[in-house]
């Protein structure tokens, strides 16, 4: 992936008559699309969720918060150690 484009490589080969044939397929896809659909896709999940009464919605914002907490913890132990950081 580079500039938010995802570059996808197959390979295929067959072999008639003793020839290989090779068939190579490069798929690039806009990952910011592909991204925004999942975001939608996850989203509709958490309304799904919740009027079932299963609290997605809630269960996802308490995951966000403690992600945040534990990133913020191995930032600095890194930092600790003397390894730099990156600022996202």
């Amino acid at each position: 992936m580079g500039d938010g484009v995802l570059a996808t490589l197959a390979v295929d080969y067959s072999e008639t008559g003793g020839i290989l044939m090779y068939n190579f397929l490069l798929k690039f896809e806009d990952h910011r699309i592909m991204k925004k659909i999942e975001e939608e896709v996850a989203a509709w999940k958490r309304r799904e969720g919740d009027a079932k009464g299963w609290n997605s919605t809630q269960q996802y914002e308490i995951g966000l918060v403690e992600t945040a907490e534990r990133n913020k913890i191995l930032e600095q132990n890194a930092i600790a150690r003397g390894d730099s950081v990156v600022p996202r």
